[in-house]
């Protein structure tokens, strides 16, 4: 590295610091307008809000530093050009590419580091949140809960509290609409809830007091009752918190609090799953066409015997009379022996015809049944699959951000002219909502199984991608003039105004 690579890099390393932070510090305040009020006053100590603040701040790393390259690169290249210090390299021999070498190769270093960060860091502090948030909502039940507001955190349940004292976990006048079941709806309303966890942390107890049911059939509303109590305990599964004891006891993780590895290995064990549930399906498509082979072959063995037996029976029942206009009286037995004639003169067995008939349906109902639960399974399992591969994904795609940010952020600081701050920030701004969008809508897609995994995370990158390689190779050829792009000339007006 020479002294003009090692000059470039110096004048970058202060904008890249300023942009990081920035960007955090703007991800920091929406959080905290987010959810501050829920913090404050609810009982929690200052170094419990202070583990969450932190274990949040993790993630937003991730979109800090590919941001805060991309501002450098601007900023770095702006004030170049401005102090025609590009003009000199250039009359000296040098490029474009060839100044954003040294850039390119911190970039690189910058996406690595990002990578084990984004892998090895990221999943731990995501899992520590999660665990964090158990604590609290173990000992604080009614953290969940926004007075004058509906909740249904808990499952079954709608609970809207006009008055919530987080520190003694105590709901006031309150109303639990009670779903739980189809059949009979309950209103429960109430002056104080109690809300606390029973002994084995398995069940959400709610002791009422001084209150009313109101319980009525849903097919039935005439089947009213109205019942007045001074204590009543109502029971619920901790589920309804969105946790179970289970996953927590085993330290059970979603795919953002998973490594690359433990994401492959979760993978391979659902394949494991697919094939095994491809085979089921394999074997019950082979049993079903088994007996239905089996079935047709014995009911054409019978039929000619049948069909040799059809004229005695047509001589024996030749008596049966049928109900007339005048309403006269049929006798059973030779009616039924009718409707076994009326079947052989289709050239079927009345006993085998009529077994036949209710065998293949419920064998066919039974076969459907298991079919569909079996495509089901594989189903699911797929889009767990493509869930992880989507995570993995992004772990490899958002540090390489870093190195396309580059190849946007050189050339439109030499378009540029500047290296001002609000012309940078703008541009930065612009091109972190354009890859905000494709990341989002990439995820979202790929999610559905509308495109693959790969695709979906690494679109964004392709475009940005494309956009600097280009900016890259006409800024170095001398051949995109400023007023060729009406985004920035924007930006110089804005400029010139202030």
């Amino acid at each position: 590295m020479n002294r003009i690579d090692r000059y470039i890099t110096r004048t970058a390393i202060a904008p890249f610091f300023f942009g990081t932070a920035t960007v955090i510090f703007l991800f920091l305040m929406q959080f905290l307008i987010q959810t501050l009020d829920k913090l404050v006053g609810k009982g929690l100590e200052n170094f419990v809000i202070f583990q969450l603040i932190t274990y949040s701040i993790a993630w937003m790393v991730i979109f800090a530093v590919p941001l805060g390259v991309l501002f450098a690169s601007l900023m770095a290249f702006g004030n170049l050009s401005a102090n025609h210090e590009v003009t000199i390299i250039k009359a000296s021999g040098g490029s474009l590419i060839r100044m954003m070498l040294p850039l390119l190769i911190v970039a690189g270093f910058l996406s690595y580091g990002l990578y084990l960060y984004n892998n090895y860091v990221v999943p731990e502090t995501n899992h520590k949140l999660v665990l964090l948030r158990y604590d609290i909502q173990r000992k604080k039940p009614t953290f969940a809960i926004e007075p004058g507001q509906f909740s249904d955190a808990i499952d079954g349940y709608i609970i809207l509290a006009r008055q919530v004292d987080t520190v003694n976990n105590i709901l006031h006048f309150v109303t639990i609409y009670d779903n739980k079941t189809s059949r009979i709806s309950r209103t429960i309303n109430a002056e104080t809830c109690e809300m606390r966890f029973s002994e084995d942390m398995t069940k959400l107890v709610f002791h009422l007091q001084n209150g009313e049911i109101h319980q009525s059939e849903k097919n039935n509303m005439n089947n009213y009752r109205l019942i007045d109590f001074t204590d009543y305990t109502l029971y619920s599964n901790t589920s309804g918190f969105g946790f179970e004891r289970s996953e927590i006891g085993t330290l059970g993780r979603s795919d953002r609090e998973m490594r690359i590895e433990d994401m492959r290995a979760s993978v391979n064990e659902i394949k494991v799953q697919i094939a095994n549930n491809q085979t089921r399906l394999d074997l019950l498509l082979e049993e079903h066409l088994n007996f239905l082979l089996g079935t047709v072959s014995d009911s054409n063995e019978e039929k000619n015997d049948n069909n040799s037996r059809e004229n005695v029976r047509n001589q024996n029942d030749a008596t049966v009379v049928l109900q007339n206009n005048n309403g006269q009286n049929i006798n059973r037995q030779n009616n039924r022996t009718l409707r076994n004639q009326l079947v052989n003169q289709d050239g079927l067995a009345p006993q085998r015809g009529r077994n036949f008939g209710s065998t293949s349906d419920r064998n066919l109902s039974q076969f459907i049944f298991s079919m569909k639960n079996i495509e089901a399974n594989i189903k699911n399992s797929r889009e767990r699959i493509n869930r992880y591969e989507v995570e993995i994904q992004k772990k490899y795609a958002m540090p390489f951000a870093c190195i396309v940010f580059i190849l946007i952020g050189c050339p439109l600081g030499i378009i540029t002219r500047g290296g001002n701050l609000g012309v940078s920030a703008g541009i930065t701004l612009v091109f972190f909502m354009i890859y905000w969008a494709c990341l989002i809508t990439g995820e979202k897609l790929a999610d559905r199984l509308v495109i693959d995994p790969f695709t979906g995370m690494w679109f964004g990158n392709i475009v940005l991608g494309t956009i600097g390689i280009i900016l890259t190779v006409k800024a170095n050829n001398e051949t995109l003039a400023f007023s060729d792009m009406r985004i920035i000339r924007f930006f110089k007006a804005r400029k010139r105004k202030s």
